[in-house]
């Protein structure tokens, strides 16, 4: 396996926590709701990449970064400098962006406003295009346990799919008023907003997932693809490191100028 090293920078006066491994073309990875970088690692992801510099980031309010209870911290554009902070730290003028779920909200906000540090984004477990009120209408009428922080009615209601084995470290190691707050800056808009996708662009959702056919519908144009990951619910189709870096790998494979095999 390869070495993988902590690593922290400042960002907007934030600790922003994140994980790097591996050696090639920049590849940054960024987890979803209430996970965090070494979600990728206990996923078995490390091998699977080994041939890139991979940093896999905890975004604000998750795994190691700082947990402010302030929405307006977690707006979209805030989080994209986030992300660059941590490319200049890793001296990364560009790279290619993967995210999971809420990271791969990110991701796309970053890609649309940062194209220029953007080779290409790879896009699971969510819609692609969404603008602030979809966001919001998504988000708003789970967002209740988070701000009672009920853990119970947090697995219940609002993220049932999370296997019952992971939920014990997940509470430990999150906040729930900074997971509401974060879920609630999100649902703001920001100046890319809007427009046609980032490309180049892959996009995977489970069919487990309800949302998959919108995604799918979603993803058109140029230099964009979509693949079912049939079988898949949302846990799923990250905790499946095999068979999700057999559909992404070529993908990185023809933009970021690595062999495009499968491990």
């Amino acid at each position: 396996m390869s070495e993988v090293m902590d690593k922290a920078i400042t960002s907007r006066g934030h600790r922003i926590a994140y994980l790097t491994w591996g050696d090639g073309p920049p590849l940054v990875l960024v987890s979803g709701q209430m996970q965090a970088a070494e979600d990728w690692v206990s996923a078995g992801y490390v091998d699977l990449l080994r041939d890139y510099r991979v940093v896999a980031i905890d975004p604000l309010g998750y795994g190691g970064s700082d947990k402010p209870h302030d929405a307006t911290t977690y707006r979209l554009e805030g989080r994209a400098s986030d992300i660059a902070a941590v490319l200049d730290a890793e001296a990364f003028d560009t790279a290619m962006l993967w995210g999971y779920s809420f990271g791969a909200m990110q991701v796309e906000a970053f890609a649309r406003l940062r194209p220029e540090r953007t080779r290409g984004v790879m896009l699971g477990g969510m819609v692609p295009g969404l603008n602030a009120v979809d966001r919001r209408n998504i988000g708003e009428p789970g967002v209740a346990p988070f701000d009672d922080e009920d853990w119970a009615a947090v697995w219940r209601d609002s993220m049932p799919f999370v296997p019952t084995e992971l939920r014990p470290a997940w509470e430990v190691r999150n906040d729930l008023r900074a997971v509401a707050a974060s879920m609630r800056g999100s649902w703001e808009p920001h100046p890319a907003d809007g427009g046609p996708l980032p490309t180049p662009l892959l996009c995977y959702v489970g069919t487990g997932d309800w949302f998959w056919e919108i995604a799918q519908a979603m993803v058109v144009g140029p230099s964009t693809a979509f693949v079912p990951l049939a079988d898949h619910d949302h846990a799923a189709a990250f905790r499946d490191a095999v068979g999700v870096a057999a559909v992404v790998r070529p993908f990185l494979g023809a933009h970021s100028g690595s062999p495009s095999r499968a491990n």
